[in-house]
């Protein structure tokens, strides 16, 4: 059997199910379709919130590859709200200690109906994808109705737009579970708006006027991704941006610009709070010290750890066990 293959853009839900219905066996329903099992199990389900806002559910396993091929437009009437975990670990031998730690850092990246993008979906493995949609109207009458709101200038009118920001430590809990099912639509409805909250109050944060919104190509958007899970994956290490640089096979201005643009922070800021909201995790869990966490974290002076964490919490390690 051939590998599925599906071209669209972004659009509203409804019209995605049936673009999906006519491309792969299924079956269509009131809110998505179901798979033929000629092609796998699971179903796609979507739930419409408000007029222009909607969040879709995929919870599937395919029995060959599918490749989603997203085709850009020529205007961002549509914007899509992906959520993207990225694992790592840590292994570090400390005060005759083995500390050996999973870690899971989770980014809401922006993409609007100007972009691309192109999404490899494998066989025999369970998938199961979260994400929100709007369309520009909602966006405009319900983020930016202000007209000085200062989020508009994020939003040009048809350049690709790529923007991402971490989720931290409070809501990673919010996100795990959101894509069960829609049967409890109180519940989804509430961590839509949570999420939304949280991730528009964080693009108001973002320094503006300095920097001029440039359109982003899937093809850097690919290498920044990359760079950032390198700044992941070694929490434990100064960060070099001259080597992430070189990672991206960027220019160090271009890509201290682009990463600063699409993630809202400097690399150097980005490694900051990824280290230390780990290390919020790590004191949660009351399964170490505070001299442990900042060691595990790359810390070898407790006071510039207890420093640099309160500047980031307003609260001190040792308050938080």
């Amino acid at each position: 059997m051939s590998n599925l293959l599906l071209k669209s853009n972004l659009m509203p839900p409804n019209l995605w199910c049936e673009v999906l219905h006519k491309s792969i066996p299924s079956t269509l329903k009131s809110n998505g379709l179901e798979l033929d099992n000629s092609i796998g199990s699971g179903e796609i389900e979507y739930l419409q919130i408000q007029d222009g806002l909607w969040c879709n559910l995929i919870d599937v396993e395919l029995l060959k590859p599918l490749e989603l091929i997203r085709e850009p437009k020529a205007i961002n009437d549509y914007f899509i709200l992906n959520f993207h975990l990225s694992k790592s670990t840590i292994k570090q031998t400390g005060d005759g200690k083995q500390f050996n730690l999973g870690i899971g850092n989770i980014n809401i990246l922006l993409a609007s109906s100007a972009t691309s993008a192109r999404i490899q979906i494998p066989p025999n493995a369970p998938i199961k994808i979260f994400n929100i949609g709007f369309t520009k109207t909602w966006l405009e009458d319900n983020i930016m109705s202000s007209a000085s709101n200062p989020i508009k200038e994020l939003f040009p009118e048809n350049i690709p737009i790529f923007l991402s920001e971490f989720l931290d430590f409070r809501l990673k809990k919010l996100f795990t579970g959101t894509n069960n099912s829609t049967e409890n639509k109180l519940l989804l409805t509430s961590k839509v708006f949570q999420l939304l909250e949280y991730f528009f109050s964080r693009l108001q944060n973002r320094t503006k006027g300095d920097t001029k919104i440039e359109g982003v190509h899937s093809d850097d958007l690919a290498k920044l991704i990359l760079t950032k899970e390198n700044i992941e994956n070694n929490v434990e290490n100064i960060v070099s941006v001259e080597n992430l640089a070189k990672l991206a096979g960027m220019s160090l201005s271009k890509y201290k610009r682009l990463f600063k643009q699409v993630f809202g922070t400097t690399p150097y800021r980005y490694y900051l709070e990824v280290k230390l909201n780990l290390a919020m995790e790590l004191l949660l869990t009351k399964k170490h010290s505070c001299s442990e966490v900042g060691h595990i974290i790359g810390y070898s002076n407790l006071s510039q750890f207890s420093k640099a964490f309160k500047k980031q919490f307003n609260i001190l390690p040792k308050d938080v066990r």
